[in-house]
C-alpha cells in the first residue's frame, strides 16, 4: 500500500490506528510478514511526534541496577 493510498475496498488483515514511529514500525513489520496491512492516522503530524519528534530515549525507561539493559 502506498503512503498516499486512501482505498478501503480490500479488507485489511492489521488495522494500526496512529502514524507515529509506532504505529508506522507496527504496520511496516506486519506488511513484511505477508499481512494485508491499513494504517489510519486522524492527525498526521500530531501527538508525540509534536512534543518529542518521536523519540524514543531508552534512559528515561532505565532503573536503578539495570545499566547492562541500557
Amino acid at each position: 500500500m502506498s503512503p498516499t493510498s486512501t482505498s478501503t475496498s480490500a479488507p485489511s488483515d492489521v488495522l494500526v490506528i496512529g502514524g507515529g514511529i509506532i504505529g508506522l514500525v507496527t504496520a511496516w513489520r506486519s506488511a513484511q510478514r505477508g499481512f494485508t496491512t491499513a494504517l489510519v492516522d486522524p492527525e498526521p503530524g500530531g501527538g508525540a511526534a509534536q512534543v518529542a519528534a518521536g523519540m524514543l530515549a531508552a534512559v528515561t525507561e532505565l532503573h536503578y541496577g539495570e545499566q547492562t539493559l541500557l
